[in-house]
């Protein structure tokens, strides 16, 4: 994670603001018909628009131009990231148990799933996540965090009314 340059970071702390996190994705759109795309909430009555770039302001991380994908149609070969981070694990409706990995890739995943790609079932590793995991072990380029926290911030804001939990709340005070 030093490799990527995400220790300040990681290393941040804040308030968070409850309220204003709710709103903030109750209101969470994608401005249409913009270059680089502007994502704008209303918060208490003032519009705040934001780009990628500005999201990294905020974490205080870099915003690599070009930067690996983690779509669940990513390029990386399924099977042979599961070999390498949980040999012997079958891939079971779209997902297997963490305590299936070895040590590091086990650490990494709960670090991820706590910080990064946040999710309610901690458990299980996804897809993207069997990605982050074998591209952060093996260096293979640069990560982009924002690319991540904006793929979630607008999946969450879409699933408003079955959002478990509402993540980055410190880095939404912030921005808001």
């Amino acid at each position: 994670m030093r490799r990527q340059g995400w220790d300040p970071f990681l290393a941040s702390n804040g308030r968070k603001n409850e309220e204003l996190v709710r709103i903030f994705y109750a209101t969470l759109v994608v401005v249409k018909g913009e270059w680089p795309t502007i994502y704008e909430a209303m918060v208490r009555g003032v519009r705040v628009p934001f780009r990628r770039s500005d999201l990294a302001v905020f974490m205080n991380v870099s915003n690599p131009e070009e930067s690996i994908s983690f779509t669940d149609g990513d390029v990386f070969e399924l099977r042979t990231l599961i070999e390498t981070l949980a040999p012997g694990e079958e891939w079971k409706k779209m997902a297997f148990r963490s305590d299936a990995m070895e040590d590091l890739p086990r650490l990494i995943h709960y670090i991820n799933v706590h910080s990064f790609m946040v999710t309610s079932n901690r458990s299980e590793v996804r897809h993207k996540h069997v990605t982050f995991i074998y591209a952060l072990i093996n260096n293979l380029g640069d990560i982009s965090l924002p690319n991540i926290f904006l793929d979630i911030m607008c999946a969450t804001a879409k699933e408003r009314a079955r959002a478990f939990s509402l993540p980055f709340p410190v880095l939404i005070t912030r921005i808001c």
